[in-house]
């Protein structure tokens, strides 16, 4: 208050916050905080006037010594000497009796002085400019020769020795296990974030060998990585019609949650680690993924970055558990319990069941401590192969691991937003939201813009759409979901029909399929006539009896795909809608192609957002 606070050490050696020590101290610091007083002040902040010493700031003399030079102010008072409240004569005061039991009296701001103190025996203040009326001494420096401290600019570890990463203007993303959550126990839990691990393995070491622990025995599969999408200034004088952006254009997320884009994917090896490019200085997050592209767990809500050539190191992921009064230490190389993923135990460190088709020997280790991503990557590099490192635009999956003459390798599979479908591609038959070239090979600005009505609404409009087992049409919006004019409830009571914003009666601006599918809506049935909302006994907002309509819940949710109803519906499996499962009556699970859910879920993953693209003309205005 009144620009003054008091002065405390934060001790970030021993601390990663307040009160959670780094794990080397956790059950050492006897219940201590990373916060200690210098000074000997205790103000109150809670507007009542406070006699107590404020320091508005300090500046150590780096001498050796315990010495501070100190912004320091001292309470002062005004109060009313004059005899007619309506005409106040004010006069400063300091804070002692009698003024501070004065009707009149009110804290006003304190004057400043610079003062020298001295903590190391006793704390000792000695003035060096005194405070004057109406004058603030803020700041106190001391100028002195002194060696400039090194600057990190960011470590250069191209994967070939030379600037490659400089060029290309990326990153590295290095983490050494996605199943370590930082507890530092050494012991790999039966679950991950619901899913279950393989049976039998209680190791990270025990997922490398594809003959116990097959990839589709594996929860984490794949990781996506997502940037923020910048919102243009309606402001800027540079920019030519500035859009006007309407909440809606961020669908039910509202401004809060943004618009995002896919940078691209890259496969989780076995261990969980993860060694992949990333663009250089551009703020990103990860998604760990299911074998559908699917995010699995809460939105990574910490943005990561990288310079060009730098590496970020990871150990693993962080999470705050109910068991645990504080997150674990996380993202402090220093501070953090040891990896879950100690990696090879030797140099020449042989995975067994494991197949090089460079050495046509068994892949192993270069170094102690590589985890089988930073093996791949070496192997890959070695072959002029650089799979492994490069993101995708696509979701593929090839098991470069299993040796075929010891185990079964799982099955390869595609999922592409563009090309001929084949046994192990599935490729969509509407419009990409990746660019053509990106497809066939990723660079740093490559990304995946995915607007609603560009992108989704067209999946319900393929038509014909023959279901893949039973040989029917299942047209989304011809067949099933649709009022067909107003002469019948949508099936579901799902209506995927792509009637314009123009022509929706609700003048929201959006499509009335994404209506349906991200907001609540109301039961309806057919009248003999018409469509109408289904009405119900109830009470008004009176209390008074009434016919009420009944609530329809969303399908879709944009805390994720594994999250919706609707994805558990289209692939009849239970995921975490929160919902039972209804029977199938109808069986959804072929009528959308493996290409058509992972381009829903990713949607959904980033926030269902009705554009990405601020500048799309689609997108809702003001």
């Amino acid at each position: 208050s009144f620009a003054g606070a008091e002065i405390v050490t934060v001790d970030g050696e021993n601390f990663v916050d307040l009160d959670q020590p780094t794990t080397v101290n956790m059950g050492a610091m006897g219940g201590a905080s990373a916060v200690q007083k210098v000074t000997s002040s205790s103000l109150a902040f809670d507007g009542s006037i406070d006699t107590d010493i404020r320091y508005s700031s300090f500046y150590p003399l780096n001498d050796g010594t315990s010495r501070i030079l100190l912004s320091k102010g001292l309470c002062q008072l005004e109060i009313d000497i004059s005899a007619d409240p309506t005409t106040p004569i004010l006069e400063p005061r300091t804070c002692i009796e009698p003024f501070l039991s004065d009707s009149t009296a009110v804290e006003t701001f304190p004057s400043y002085g610079i003062w020298l103190f001295d903590n190391s025996g006793g704390q000792t203040e000695r003035p060096v400019a005194l405070a004057e009326t109406g004058k603030f001494l803020s700041d106190a420096i001391v100028m002195r020769p002194y060696t400039r401290a090194t600057v990190n600019q960011g470590e250069t570890a191209a994967l070939d020795g030379t600037n490659t990463l400089v060029k290309e203007k990326v990153g590295l993303l290095n983490i050494r296990s996605v199943y370590d959550f930082g507890a530092g126990d050494g012991v790999l839990a039966s679950t991950y974030q619901g899913l279950p691990m393989p049976d039998g393995i209680t190791t990270v070491a025990g997922l490398g060998d594809p003959a116990n622990a097959p990839a589709d025995e594996r929860p984490a599969r794949f990781i996506r990585l997502v940037k923020a999408v910048g919102q243009p200034n309606r402001r800027d004088p540079d920019l030519a019609n500035p859009p006007n952006l309407s909440s809606r254009a961020f669908g039910p997320g509202g401004r809060v949650r943004g618009m995002r884009e896919i940078i691209g994917y890259s496969p989780i090896q076995p261990d969980g680690s993860v060694l992949v490019k990333v663009p250089a200085n551009v703020a990103f997050y990860f998604d760990i993924l299911d074998r559908y592209a699917r995010r699995i767990g809460p939105v990574h809500k910490n943005w990561l970055q990288v310079s060009a050539g730098e590496t970020l190191e990871c150990t693993g992921c962080h999470t705050h558990s109910g068991n645990t009064p504080l997150p674990l230490p996380h993202g402090r190389t220093d501070a953090e319990a040891a990896s879950l993923n100690s990696g090879a135990l030797t140099g020449g460190f042989v995975y067994v069941n494991t197949l090089d088709p460079a050495t046509g020997l068994a892949y192993s280790a270069s170094n102690q401590g590589d985890t089988m991503a930073e093996v791949l990557v070496r192997a890959q590099g070695i072959q002029s192969v650089t799979t492994a490192v490069t993101p995708d635009v696509n979701i593929k999956y090839e098991d470069v691991w299993s040796d075929p003459n010891l185990v079964t390798p799982t099955a390869t599979f595609s999922s592409q937003y563009s090309g001929a479908p084949t046994p192990e591609i599935s490729a969509l038959s509407t419009a990409s939201p990746a660019t053509a070239a990106c497809e066939v090979q990723w660079e740093s600005t490559c990304r995946i813009v995915i607007n609603y009505e560009q992108h989704i609404q067209p999946i319900w409009d393929v038509s014909p759409r023959i279901d893949a087992v039973s040989n029917a049409d299942v047209t989304c919006n011809a067949v099933c979901h649709t009022t067909a004019n107003n002469t019948k409830v949508p099936d579901g009571q799902l209506d995927l029909t792509d009637i314009k914003p123009s022509d929706n009666m609700n003048n929201v601006d959006h499509m009335t399929s994404y209506r349906e599918l991200f907001f609540n809506d109301n039961v309806e049935v057919f009248d003999g006539n018409n469509v109408v909302d289904a009405l119900v006994d109830g009470v008004d907002e009176n209390g008074d009896p009434a016919q009420v309509p009944v609530n329809q819940p969303r399908s879709t949710s944009t805390s994720g795909a594994r999250a919706s109803y609707f994805m558990e519906k289209m692939t009849e499996t239970e995921l975490n809608a929160g919902r039972a499962l209804s029977p199938a009556t109808v069986n959804h699970a072929n009528m959308l192609t493996l290409a058509e859910l992972r381009l829903i879920a990713e949607y959904l993953d980033i926030g269902g957002q009705y554009v990405n693209n601020p500048f799309d003309p689609t997108a809702p205005q003001n």
